[in-house]
């Protein structure tokens, strides 16, 4: 159960944060982008406690791209880049 939970809760994360980072840079909606660029930190500190705890328990976690982004479907052990 906990492998199923912590795989299920890092892709999900990284769809979260994919989507915030979307509305930030292309949102027209002023009120949702201050609301995304507020969640954002938010949601990347849960995603990097989510790598912690995979990596403890030896799950693979979704590799980042270049710019720390986390990237769906990935299979490596990187954590995003430092914020």
């Amino acid at each position: 159960f906990d492998r199923l939970w912590v795989t299920s809760e890092l892709a999900g994360h990284v769809q979260a944060i994919q989507a915030t980072q979307t509305e930030i840079s292309q949102g027209s909606e002023q009120s949702v982008v201050q609301l995304a660029q507020t969640a954002l930190p938010t949601l990347q500190a849960h995603y990097d406690e989510l790598v912690q705890l995979a990596n403890k328990l030896g799950i693979p976690v979704p590799q980042t791209s270049a710019s720390g982004t986390p990237s769906p479907g990935g299979t490596g052990t990187e954590s995003p880049a430092p914020r």
